[in-house]
């Protein structure tokens, strides 16, 4: 029973401490004093209490915003944005700092959280990687500038994850027209990609699915235009087992260009004594009509074992998807960005 109640009186006792607290807190920012509210903006800065900080740093912007405590001001009241998760807020407020204040003590932080900032904000390969390139812009920047940093091998990682959503995103969309039956807009699509990221970890799938386009498009082709877009695909097999002769894909881009050859061989003029004499066969229509329901038959039984190949493909896609899921954290109070109050409080005064 005194325990219970030892309890009640802790939780009484803590309540009132926070209404004391809040309204200690209304006080000061309906004060006339921003001298106090500036100095209680950095305490609550140090203590985490960032939302504060923000509030109390509004109150009193237009009032140092020429002064010497100027860049202090913008620095904190960024910072706090940044803790509280407000990368969009933050970034403005750090833009503009790094134009006003060139040569605050604060300018090197300031970069860091900026382009930290829009890292935060990069979204999953699916969406509009815009983000992603202003943070790689804004990151690289900051290497430049600071070559030294004691972050520089933290954000290099990050440069690495950014890099790796783009790479995601160009393979998705890429493949998104190889999926629905665009074979031709997936050649261009394809080739596209790897013009625009040659380093991508995706090459050898990218390179493979140029070939199968091709085959895929060339098969579903009427018969006049087959022999030209099988002679394309036969340039983008020879372009792939040349890059990569020993690839898990080599067995299906072999039977590819069996294919490709068995159908270009009709083409070829009969070698000498081995043919008639005509240089062109005349085929009746019951004989055309006849190859036409052959070559129907066997088209479609090998649709079937490709059906099973772009499951394979898909599990891929899905591989790469469960990857570029993972969220990101928001920050914690970085170390780096902390400061003791007495050379905060020095600086501003």
């Amino acid at each position: 029973m005194k325990m219970r109640l030892n309890f009640c009186k802790v939780g009484i006792v803590a309540v009132a401490l926070s209404v004391v607290s809040c309204s200690g807190f209304n006080k000061l920012r309906k004060s006339n004093n921003p001298e106090l509210k500036y100095q209680k903006a950095l305490e609550y800065f140090n203590q985490g209490k960032y939302n504060r900080t923000v509030l109390l740093l509004q109150d009193i912007t237009g009032i140092y915003g020429g002064s010497t405590k100027g860049d202090t001001i913008a620095y904190y009241y960024g910072a706090s944005l940044y803790k509280e998760g407000d990368f969009e807020g933050s970034g403005a407020v750090f833009d503009e700092f790094r134009r006003y204040y060139p040569r605050s003590p604060f300018l090197e932080d300031a970069e860091y959280m900026y382009a930290k900032g829009i890292y935060y904000t990069s979204p999953r390969p699916e969406r509009d990687q815009s983000n992603t390139l202003r943070a790689i812009m804004a990151i690289t920047e900051y290497l430049n500038r600071y070559p030294e940093s004691t972050k520089k091998e933290a954000l290099e990682d990050n440069l690495k994850e950014l890099h790796q959503k783009l790479y995601d995103k160009a393979l998705m969309s890429s493949r998104l027209y190889y999926d629905i039956g665009y074979y031709n807009s997936a050649v261009t699509a394809l080739q596209n990609a790897l013009e625009l990221y040659p380093e991508t970890n995706h090459r050898e799938l990218i390179s493979y699915l140029i070939v199968r386009s091709h085959y895929m498009y060339a098969r579903n082709s009427v018969e006049e235009k087959q022999r030209e877009r099988y002679l394309a695909m036969q340039d983008a097999y020879y372009n792939f087992v040349s890059e990569y002769p020993q690839s898990q894909y080599s067995k299906d881009v072999e039977k590819m260009q069996a294919e490709a050859k068995k159908y270009l061989a009709r083409f070829e003029k009969p070698e000498d004594g081995q043919a008639a004499a005509s240089d062109t066969v005349t085929l009746s229509a019951r004989e055309r009509r006849r190859l036409e329901r052959a070559e129907q038959r066997r088209i479609r039984e090998e649709n079937k074992q490709l059906r099973e190949e772009d499951k394979q493909l898909t599990e891929m896609d899905n591989e790469i998807n469960r990857n570029a899921s993972k969220k990101v954290k928001k920050p914690k109070a970085d170390k780096e960005t902390k400061r003791t109050e007495n050379t905060e409080t020095e600086h501003g005064n």
